[in-house]
């Protein structure tokens, strides 16, 4: 029993973590390159170990202490092939993002004339093997490029054609919601009942699926709405109060299996959370500098992606969860323990997000 908690434990930590990102911004002039890192302060602390007095929180002064540190990364995490020279810090600043604290490291190298932007990005990945950088490029009398650098993907070439970012945003979405523990939470606490049916009557493939279509669509109208609303900057809403609502829609969700106050309604209840999921989604794209036909495209891609993942978890989902649904360990076992599961580890992630504290990690070291 102590090790299943465990286990339990663990894996809700790790769905609790959120997606580490830095944003590289890359203007190429005649002979120089100048740039932009920012870089969350969290991931700077575990790649470089500045808080010195181990407070777990980074200061100003302990950023300014290890600012040799921090120009050393520069030079080894974001290397320019065909380049003589490594890139110099000229500036550091802070940088408040949507996402936290992040330091803003300005920086330039000299290029030549006939030089294209080609990067090798080499931050993290040893200690977070799902750390990405979201990369924009701007050259001289060419349309602003954007990327997606990965573990898997850590090359940004200069003469890529544009349909490779818009590739790379796609496979982002699939990623984003696969990756989304909540996301996919939620959906599927919405989903459990939806082959189940209250009554004598026998329910039919063809009505339990109209079920699904119903609430896989309002969600999808939800959050295509405020992705496209959050990544154009028409709205936005601090990182932490997103987060933390989206938690409390996989409690509302998973808790609605057990007492059943939506009923037949939780279409509504996709639509009207949908629109929270939305935002969390935008935040891959809203920190990005684009032009507006680069975001656009951009922006199709991911939501593309997003669907893509999405009706994916359905395709399974739906064929085994409609085969088993008479059975008591469908009844019992996955909706009922299974939603009173979901509804324990989304109440740990709203106390996490909402106050910044490891609440699972704690509990896991205090039980070894």
């Amino acid at each position: 029993m102590r090790l299943v908690l465990l286990l339990f434990l663990t894996l809700a930590q790790l769905a609790a973590h959120e997606v580490s990102e830095s944003y590289l911004q890359l203007e190429v002039q005649e002979e120089r390159l100048r740039g932009t890192w920012e870089v969350a302060l969290r991931d700077l602390e575990l790649a470089l170990g500045l808080d010195g007095n181990r407070d777990d929180t980074l200061t100003w002064n302990e950023v300014l202490h290890g600012r040799s540190k921090i120009e050393a990364l520069v030079r080894t995490a974001l290397a320019f092939p065909g380049v003589a020279e490594p890139a110099s810090v000229s500036r550091i600043e802070l940088a408040q993002k949507m996402r936290g604290n992040f330091l803003a490291i300005h920086f330039y190298v000299p290029v030549g004339r006939t030089w294209r932007p080609t990067l090798d990005y080499r931050f993290l990945f040893p200690f977070d093997r799902k750390h990405r950088a979201l990369v924009t490029v701007n050259e001289k009398s060419r349309a602003k490029r954007i990327a997606v650098l990965t573990l898997e993907h850590s090359r940004y070439e200069g003469e890529a054609s544009p349909r490779s970012g818009f590739i790379e945003f796609v496979r982002q979405g699939v990623v984003h919601i696969w990756e989304g523990s909540d996301h996919i939470l939620f959906l599927l606490a919405l989903l459990l009942p939806a082959v189940i049916q209250r009554g004598s009557e026998e329910l039919r493939c063809q009505e339990a699926m109209v079920r699904v279509i119903k609430v896989v669509t309002a969600f999808t109208l939800a959050h295509s709405l405020t992705l496209g609303a959050g990544a154009m900057g028409w709205i936005r809403i601090p990182s932490r109060v997103v987060e933390t609502v989206i938690a409390f829609s996989v409690l509302l969700a998973a808790t609605n299996n057990i007492t059943r106050i939506w009923d037949d309604r939780s279409w509504l209840l996709a639509f009207v959370f949908g629109l929270v999921h939305g935002f969390g989604f935008a935040s891959v794209l809203s920190e990005l500098d684009l032009s507006q036909a680069n975001l656009l495209g951009s922006l199709i891609g991911f939501n593309a992606g997003v669907e893509a993942g999405q009706i994916a978890i359905v395709a399974l989902f739906f064929p085994i969860a409609f085969l088993v649904r008479e059975s008591w360990f469908y009844r019992r076992v996955v909706v009922v323990t299974g939603s009173v599961g979901i509804m324990l580890v989304a109440c740990g992630w709203m106390v996490e997000r909402a106050f910044s504290v490891a609440l699972f990690s704690t509990i896991s070291t205090l039980l070894q």
